[in-house]
């Protein structure tokens, strides 16, 4: 008793009360009923063994690593000795252990605002959408607290469990009788289960859980398991596990096996320290739309030689106060009359002649009038 008391506090620790929550606020989220604008991120968070990643009917990674994607409707499966954490951009994680086969079916997720460190958030950044199948093997997960009408759900051949804000486990073990045994715990929170109708790999429709924590279906609630056997038969054609039929008598929801909430509290711990420093940024913008419209560009012409026109009209008042000192050197051009005689010696093969002309001399220039000078002030008499 004191163990299962000492487990389920180390459970609660980790998942419901020792994280704080994130700061960063989340992006608004789309009216009612319109669709997720995309897909969703789900990285490797850690990885032991071997583990292969299948796309169709083709192995694309025979051995998956730490922080490679797993793309929508990719299988992951596990050998023997081996598991895979994965962590979502939701805030929700899943361990798969060895001898497991698991396919992510469907993630969409609304955009979210900010950066977010998975360690350290208790609701989901946004609204979001994840479809699982376990096809067979062991699944135990930490969804975060949902959104209103966001779904997690849980696909195995016997049934669909609706994780909301839950530590979970899931166990589906063919064995070679014929037998299956089936297990469902719920370690933290609330999973509502639908038990499938038989003859197919997984059960078509998801349980219905809603924001404030009701589900339809059956209510596992903390601390709760149901547990079953059912008879399977394998696909010739496909490999695919089939279960024949389920249990006449209704499932019933009983409290958890001792071993079981040990198991699913030692994965737990696992998980939490695989996704320790996990984190995912904000998703980037969608790129703005390229304009389109019709039109026909301008043309034109000229060159750097060819002035333009233009009318400049404006007033320029101011005042330029100074004094200016300096010396005019020049050249004047005119006629000047000279009284100096000039001499020209004229030589020819026979005679040399020298004339010399004397200007006649000049009239006496004219008397100049008398100048008058007005003093401005006058001496008095």
């Amino acid at each position: 008793m004191q163990f299962r008391t000492l487990t389920w506090l180390m459970v609660l620790a980790l998942f419901a009360g020792s994280v704080s929550r994130a700061q960063a606020p989340a992006a608004a989220a789309p009216a009612a009923g319109a669709a997720m604008a995309q897909t969703g991120l789900v990285l490797v968070a850690r990885v032991s063994g071997t583990v292969t990643l299948t796309e169709g009917n083709q192995i694309t990674k025979a051995q998956l690593k730490q922080d490679d994607q797993i793309p929508q409707k990719a299988k992951v499966t596990t050998t023997k000795g081996a598991s895979i954490v994965l962590v979502f951009s939701s805030g929700a994680s899943v361990q798969l252990a060895e001898d497991s086969e698991l396919v992510l079916e469907e993630f969409l997720q609304d955009p979210f605002a900010a950066t977010i460190k998975v360690a350290e958030i208790e609701d989901e950044p946004s609204k979001s959408k994840t479809t699982l199948s376990l096809n067979r093997g062991e699944l135990v997960g930490n969804v975060k607290k949902l959104k209103k009408d966001a779904t997690f759900t849980v696909n195995t051949p016997v049934g669909a469990a609706g994780i909301r804000g839950t530590t979970f486990r899931i166990v589906f073990r063919p064995a070679a009788n014929g037998q299956a045994f089936f297990t469902l715990t719920t370690a933290t929170g609330l999973v509502a289960f639908t038990p499938g109708t038989g003859g197919g790999p997984a059960a078509p429709a998801a349980p219905t859980v809603t924001g404030t924590g009701t589900a339809s279906g059956l209510q596992v609630n903390q601390g709760q398991e149901i547990a079953f056997d059912v008879t399977v038969t394998t696909n010739a054609a496909t490999g695919q596990t089939v279960v024949v039929a389920l249990p006449v008598v209704p499932v019933a929801v009983a409290t958890a096996a001792v071993s079981n909430m040990q198991a699913a509290s030692a994965v737990a711990v696992e998980i939490a320290v695989a996704v320790q420093n996990a984190v995912f940024s904000a998703p980037p913008p969608p790129a703005p739309a390229t304009p389109t419209g019709g039109g026909t560009p301008g043309t034109g012409s000229g060159d750097s030689t060819t002035p333009g026109s233009g009318t400049t009209t404006g007033t320029t008042t101011g005042s330029t106060t100074g004094t200016t000192t300096g010396t005019t050197t020049g050249t004047t051009t005119g006629t000047t009359t000279s009284t100096t005689p000039t001499t020209t010696t004229v030589t020819t093969p026979n005679t040399t002649t020298t004339i010399t002309v004397t200007p006649p001399t000049p009239a006496p220039a004219p008397a100049q009038p008398p100048r008058i000078t007005t003093n401005p002030n006058p001496s008095p008499n």
